[in-house]
Order: structure tokens, then C-alpha cells, then sequence
């Protein structure tokens, strides 16, 4: 084959509904979609590379800058097409919107990159070390419809908690899942113990328990809340307060094991943490850090200074969750099931969407990524479409 060079793209900008609606403290009003940008770069050849990421306008929009500039480049050098945009990537908003727009790109190159070789991508990356990846069950802070108006007063109640508990009940019922992941509205720390109890009282040992304010709560409301479920063995505390020192702190005084995505999400953070031990795991997100190569390079990191490994969701659609799962088969130190949002929406971007089978999803053995668009799905989604072209 002659080599491969990128002679254009195809951006949608799809939205995505979900069957329940995602309460976090980051979005207490509710969730209903997750937009989403999907990419197809396309080749000299007629291989075509499918990637996705984020999709806010403004990151919809630096995927084509950035797709523009790639026309006529080869798709295999991913290291010089990050040398060609991190100066781009840490001019915006301070590196996360480029960072998140080039995760898409680096995910399309990937796929071309296995596609020629007929090869999947974690042949590519050196072998798999395993073919079923655990996955956790992510749930809404509260999965039922209520008016952010009145979700205060309704965490006030604690005879609202067996409403999440029933919940929890019936997805571990229908897909097998061995962990779950709690959302907080960061609302109430004390309406969180309540729930986490509960959920511990209703599963026993049986289920791995997981909860994420995303950073909502003080550091002093932390540790009364860590202090509150201590008894409780949780798997981990992701992100209860914001910032290194304030995890640093915590993880001094709890005997809980935390773990963030959000107090290291790039290498110079990555640095701080280690010297202050601010957590146990850190939650690599694909999106966060660029794309496969900076998530290769953050697990040898976390390797090397004996640094738990987890895998976080960003919302992820089909292409993004094949990706995660890629990752996971490879990372030999990966002790937690990998969180995932395909059992949340309520359609599907790729022909044939992976089943979630015992608490496990499958590792796509597939060339590249392993998956295809489902071209009529997205086109009923679309809210825009670009068409670049040499």
C-alpha cells in the first residue's frame, strides 16, 4: 500500500439522548443528551478513520481548525501531528478544550492506523492481557425526574434513598455490573452517607461501591462525610473536594482510598500528586489527555510510582467506549472495572453496540477501533455537519 495521507474529513455534531436523567453536582438540573462530536478522516486510499469527542460548539469547532490543518499529513505520525497542535491546544482555555478536540483526532488516526495494518488497535499497542473488561455501573446522583427547583428538599428526605436503591437494584439486575459509581448533586454530604449506606446494606460485599461529588463539598465536609462511610469499604472517594491540597489533606486524615479526575488531568499535575501523595488512583480519561498516546504515556507514569489505574467516562458514545475498552485489555496494572455510559443512552452512534454481559464488556477484535457508524443514526442526531476536503 501507498502511504497513507489524510485527504479530508466528515464532522457531525450529534446529540445524544439518555434514558434517565444524569444529576451530578456539576449538572443538577438534569442531564437529558450528551453531545457529541464524531469525526471520519478520510485518506488517499479510501480507508476512513473514526474518531469522537466532546461536542460543544467550541470543541466542534477547533476539530475542524485542527482537521483542516491535517489535510495531506500522515495519519501513522501521531507524535508530530501532537508537536504540530499542542501550541494550539495550550492557547485554548488552558489546554482542556484542545486537548479534548485533539483526543477525537488522535482516536481517528488510530483507527486508520490499524485499518492498514489490518490490525486491532490493541494489537497495535503490544498485546492484550485480557478479552472482557469489567465495567461499573455509573449512576445519576438521582436517576428519576424531579425539577432542580425542588432536588434539595427531596435529598432533606431521607425516605427518598430507597428510590435509589431500587434503582441500583434493577441495573445490576439487568447487566451484572460488580461496581457501581455514585454521582453527587453536592447538595448534602449527610443525604450521600445515607444513600451509600443503604446501597451497602442492600448488596452486601458482593458489589465494589464507588462516590463522586466532583469536587462539590469542602474540605471539612469531606472528611465529616468520609468519616461517615468509613465502615462502609468503599472501592474509592473520587474527587470529594477540589484541588491537590485539599486532597492531600484528605487522603492524610481518611482511611478511605481517593481518586480523582479531576486535580490531575495533565503531566505537570501528575507531578505535584506524586510528590504530595494526594491520591491512590487516578482516573485516566482519554479526552483529557489527548488521546491514546497521552493515556499510554499517563499509565507508564502511574506504573512506575505504583499508582492505581482506573478509566473514567466522559459521556462516551460507541467509538469513545471501544477506545476505553482498547485501553483496558492492555494496561496490565488496571484493578478497577473501567466506567462507562452505553447503558445510559438511549440509542446507539455504531452498528452493532456491545453488550454488557456479567458486569463485562467485550474487547473489540475488530481492525482499528473495531466498530462502525451507524450513518442513519447519526444523521437523526445531527445538529451540524462540516465536510473539509483537500
Amino acid at each position: 500500500m501507498k502511504q497513507l495521507r489524510i485527504t479530508g474529513a466528515e464532522l457531525d455534531l450529534v446529540d445524544i439522548p439518555l434514558k434517565n436523567p444524569y444529576v451530578s453536582s456539576q449538572s443538577r438540573g438534569g442531564k437529558t443528551s450528551s453531545r457529541r462530536t464524531i469525526i471520519r478522516l478520510q485518506t488517499n486510499v479510501g480507508l476512513v478513520g473514526v474518531g469522537e469527542t466532546t461536542g460543544t460548539d467550541e470543541i466542534f469547532r477547533l476539530v475542524e481548525k485542527y482537521c483542516r490543518n491535517l489535510v495531506g499529513h500522515d495519519p501513522f505520525d501521531v507524535r508530530e501531528i501532537w508537536r504540530r497542535f499542542i501550541p494550539n491546544v495550550y492557547g485554548n482555555y488552558h489546554g482542556r478544550n484542545g486537548w479534548l478536540a485533539l483526543a477525537g483526532i488522535d482516536m481517528a488516526c488510530w483507527d486508520l492506523a490499524g485499518k492498514a495494518r489490518e490490525e486491532p488497535l490493541w494489537r497495535l499497542l503490544g498485546g492484550k492481557h485480557r478479552d472482557e473488561i469489567p465495567v461499573a455501573g455509573l449512576m445519576s446522583a438521582y436517576p428519576l425526574k424531579v425539577p432542580e427547583t425542588e432536588l434539595a428538599s427531596v435529598m432533606r428526605n431521607k425516605e427518598n434513598v430507597p428510590r435509589i436503591v431500587d434503582f441500583a437494584r434493577g441495573i445490576v439486575d439487568d447487566f451484572g455490573f460488580s461496581a457501581l459509581k455514585i454521582k453527587s448533586a453536592g447538595i448534602d454530604w449527610a443525604w450521600d452517607a445515607s444513600v451509600m449506606r443503604a446501597l451497602r446494606t442492600s448488596f452486601g460485599p458482593d458489589v465494589e461501591l464507588r462516590l463522586d461529588p466532583n469536587g462539590a463539598f469542602t474540605v471539612s465536609e469531606s472528611i465529616r462525610l468520609g468519616l461517615q462511610v468509613q465502615e462502609l469499604d468503599l472501592e474509592y472517594l473520587e474527587d470529594p473536594t477540589r484541588g491537590m491540597d485539599g486532597m492531600a489533606r484528605l487522603r492524610r486524615e481518611l482511611p478511605i482510598p481517593l481518586a480523582t479526575n479531576m486535580c490531575i488531568i495533565d503531566f505537570e499535575q501528575l507531578s505535584l500528586g506524586i510528590r504530595t501523595h494526594a491520591v491512590d488512583a487516578v482516573l485516566g480519561d482519554v479526552y483529557h489527555w489527548g488521546g491514546v498516546l497521552g493515556f499510554i504515556e499517563l499509565a507508564a507514569v502511574c506504573r512506575t510510582f505504583g499508582i492505581d489505574m482506573g478509566i473514567h467516562s466522559f459521556i462516551e458514545a460507541g467509538v469513545g467506549t471501544a477506545v476505553n475498552l482498547h485501553l483496558a485489555a492492555v494496561l496490565p496494572t488496571l484493578n478497577h472495572a473501567i466506567d462507562a455510559m452505553l447503558h445510559q443512552q438511549a440509542c446507539s452512534i455504531i452498528t452493532e453496540t456491545p453488550a454488557i454481559v456479567d458486569g463485562k464488556l467485550k474487547v473489540p477484535d475488530g481492525v482499528g477501533l473495531g466498530v462502525q457508524l451507524d450513518e442513519n443514526a447519526i444523521r437523526s442526531l445531527s445538529l451540524a455537519k462540516v465536510g473539509i476536503s483537500e
